[in-house]
């Protein structure tokens, strides 16, 4: 049972390397459609934001066929508080 265990999973991970090559193919910075190019989705700077660069990574999953659905949970975002405002305004990050 082991021995078979084992084997599957040399076999997936093989799969999965052949599957995507190199890792710019998942790579959103390598998509001219995500940044870059003459009207990307989002701008260097945005993709400086590590909630922008988690959506960006899903979404090239999604795009390209090896996700079928994505969900990214952003940090931080608290509408209201006890102590006041939020530490980022979450009504800016919503939706986008």
């Amino acid at each position: 049972m082991l021995k078979n265990q084992v084997r599957c999973a040399y076999v997936k991970t093989a799969n999965t390397a052949d599957a995507f090559g190199s890792s710019s193919a998942l790579d959103p910075t390598q998509d001219i459609n995500i940044i870059g190019g003459a009207s990307p989705i989002f701008t260097a700077a945005d993709f400086k934001d590590s909630d922008i660069a988690k959506t960006a990574t899903v979404m090239k999953l999604v795009l390209n066929g090896y996700a079928g659905a994505g969900t990214i949970t952003l940090g931080a975002l608290t509408i209201t508080t006890a102590r006041g405002p939020p530490a980022r305004p979450a009504t800016s990050r919503r939706g986008r």
